[in-house]
């Protein structure tokens, strides 16, 4: 389990102002906006909820150097150290290594939580697999990309039965991990254009530095209701591109 009195949160709060033109402009772009009924920035509600799981000592924002100042109007609770201006935007990949590599500075022991995985070769994470398979994600880490994963919330009581038996004769071929809800976009299918889940894959070159090319790969779960994007269950891509 994560030590949550170690863990940190960093708010990636960037933009160049034209998701949501044209109450967005660069010098305000969509973090800033009050777009709710309780008047409170997306940035402000952001970090409220954030702050329920993390004191606000050991949570942490990247944004511009041309956002700095507004950053720090809307969340007072922060010493300006905690608020990291990036003088260039890089895009996401750069922005959590900068802040990570930043928070490792201060404390050797810091975490920044990830989705917590429970390996059932551990009695431990064994035992809380087995009591919470309705909850959990459950993976093989023995097959191909896809097969055999079991999503505890979408299967029925037959299906979480027999994984359970699987994970009771070989525990080891076994992690769980809980089941994070992927967006949706727009997807042409037989039937029209309909919501699908999705994940990106960005991709990065490294050598003396490291950059991230202007694209990256997103993957469809192209079955109705499905959170599954590995091609080998039915999934498609999409190709992304950076424009700005």
């Amino acid at each position: 389990m994560t030590n949550i009195d170690k863990a940190y949160a960093v708010i990636m709060a960037g933009g160049s102002g034209t998701r949501f033109w044209p109450l967005s402009r660069s010098t305000r772009p969509k973090q800033l906006l009050a777009l709710g009924p309780d008047h409170r920035s997306l940035l402000r509600a952001t970090a409220e909820r954030v702050f329920g799981m993390v004191p606000a000592e050991r949570t942490f924002v990247v944004t511009s150097v041309q956002l700095r100042e507004q950053v720090e109007d809307e969340l007072p609770e922060l010493d300006p150290q905690q608020i990291l201006a990036e003088p260039v935007g890089r895009n996401t990949a750069p922005c959590i290594g900068w802040a990570a590599t930043h928070v490792k500075r201060l404390d050797e022991d810091a975490i920044i939580p990830n989705v917590e995985t429970h390996i059932c070769r551990e009695k431990d994470a064994l035992q809380y697999t087995l009591d919470n398979l309705k909850d959990l994600v459950v993976k093989p880490v023995g097959e191909s990309g896809g097969y055999g994963v079991v999503v505890g919330p979408r299967s029925t009581a037959a299906e979480i039965e027999d994984v359970r038996k699987l994970i009771v004769a070989n525990p080891a071929n076994f992690i769980s991990q809980p089941m994070v809800e992927l967006s949706v976009c727009p997807t042409l299918v037989d039937t029209g254009i309909e919501p699908r889940h999705v994940d990106l894959r960005p991709f990065l070159i490294t050598g003396k530095s490291t950059w991230v090319l202007p694209g990256g790969l997103t993957r469809v779960a192209l079955k109705k209701g499905s959170l599954i994007v590995n091609s080998s269950q039915g999934g498609g891509t999409k190709d992304t591109w950076v424009l700005e």
